[in-house]
Order: C-alpha cells, then structure tokens, then sequence
C-alpha cells in the first residue's frame, strides 16, 4: 500500500489534513485487498465504514451491514429533525431491531460498541455519532430519500447550516442522486441559490448530470467571478479545481 500513497493525488492529500479522514485512510490501507483509493473525503469515509460494518457483521443475530446501514440513516435522520446534536434512546421506534422493552435494541448497542454511535451519560438515556463527518453522511442517506419526496424543502434546510458542515454531506448527495431526474432538479435548486453549494455536489460525478445543468452552473460562476474579491476568487479557483469532467 506504499505505492497508493505515492499515487495520491494532491487532493487526496488535502482531505487526509482533516483528523477524522487520514484515520480513516490510514485503516484502510492496514486492510487487505485495497488497490485504489478513494478520490474524496465522502468516498474516504464511505468505504471505511462499508469495511467497519462488514466486520461488525454477526449471521447469528441477523446483523448486516445493510441492516446497520439503514439503522444509522434512520438515527441521522431522527437528530436532524430534532435540531440537536444528539438524540433521546426512547426516541429511536423507527430504527430497526428497537426493542422497547430493553432500549436501544441489539442493533444500536453494537453500534455502540463499535465506536460508531456514542452513549452520553450513565444511563445511556441519550445518543449521538462519534464523528460529525459520520454523522453528516448518514445526514446525506436520509437527504436523498426526502429529495425524492420534497426537494425545495431539503434545499431549504441545508442552506439553513453553514457550508464548511455541510460540505461532506453536499457530496454524498450529488454522488448518490447524479443522473436521475431528481438529482438534476436539487441541482438546478442550489445554483439558484448557492452556487458555491451546487459545486461541491457538481464535483462528485460530473458527468452524470445534465449539459444544460452543467452550463448553468459554469456561467453562475463565470459571473459570480467576475464580481469576487481575491479570496473568493481563490476560493472559486479551488473549487472548480476537484471538477473533472471528461
């Protein structure tokens, strides 16, 4: 794996700067079997989960990784509804294998142990991610699911939060919804809004969105440019910089 991190692109090298993502690399690379690496902080923290869930897997309790994949995304989606950081145990009915009787359930408490989702106080009568990039990808899970439903809405909310926190979850998004209807109307969306925004969920896989969207969005920027002051330029110039459109 010596020869991955003599590949790295200079991307790459700037995502491993942040703590969360060069441990999440640095396990990856420990593991057997890697040939290529990730080409962003979302794609990073993407596949260190897919290889930590795959070895929390247990055929004897019935405990998958699409199981404690979709426990997380409901978990993500309950203390983002919430407006907290964390999110009462009692609160938890949606999220598969809840037991009522003995809360969280067999699922959240491996979770749990896994280092994944944290228990606060001693009772352990409330919960929360370890790691706010973890959190903001499962954020991104749910997002995706709510696009299909009500994408002005969605829209709305993440332009509510800043967009340093929300950058990880921008491009999860883009990766999961690019090429479908639904994906290039949440595009559409954002360049009318943010354009800064609509890049980050742009720069994901280009070119499965639309021409005309792509269009769009390059003349938002052409023209937000044109205005800028020199750190925003600086700042539009690193943008477009991780866009590879073939």
């Amino acid at each position: 794996n010596e020869g991955l991190l003599e590949c790295m692109s200079e991307d790459i090298r700037q995502e491993l700067c942040h703590p969360f993502t060069f441990r999440a690399c640095t396990e990856l690379l420990k593991k057997d079997g890697v040939a290529t690496l990730p080409r962003s902080r979302s794609e990073i923290v993407n596949a260190w989960l897919t290889a930590r869930l795959k070895d929390e897997s247990d055929r004897t309790e019935h405990l998958s990784p699409a199981v404690y994949w979709k426990a997380l995304t409901e978990i993500a989606r309950c203390i983002q509804a919430s407006g907290e950081t964390a999110i009462q145990v009692d609160e938890l009915s949606t999220v598969p294998r809840f037991d009522a009787a003995r809360p969280p359930g067999p699922v959240v408490e491996r979770l749990i142990q896994a280092n994944i989702l944290e228990a606060l106080g001693g009772s352990c009568d409330s919960l929360r991610f370890v790691f706010d990039t973890v959190f903001e990808l499962f954020a991104a899970e749910a997002d995706v699911e709510d696009i299909r439903q009500d994408c002005q809405s969605v829209v709305a909310s993440l332009m509510e939060k800043s967009f340093s926190t929300t950058s990880t979850r921008l491009n999860r998004i883009g990766h999961q919804i690019a090429g479908t209807a639904e994906g290039n109307a949440f595009l559409n969306d954002l360049i009318c809004k943010d354009y800064a925004r609509a890049v980050v969920v742009l720069q994901s896989r280009p070119d499965a969105f639309s021409l005309e969207l792509r269009q769009s969005l390059f003349s938002t920027v052409q023209s937000a440019f044109l205005k800028a002051t020199r750190p925003e330029m600086a700042f539009i110039v690193e943008r477009l910089g991780h866009i590879d459109c073939r």
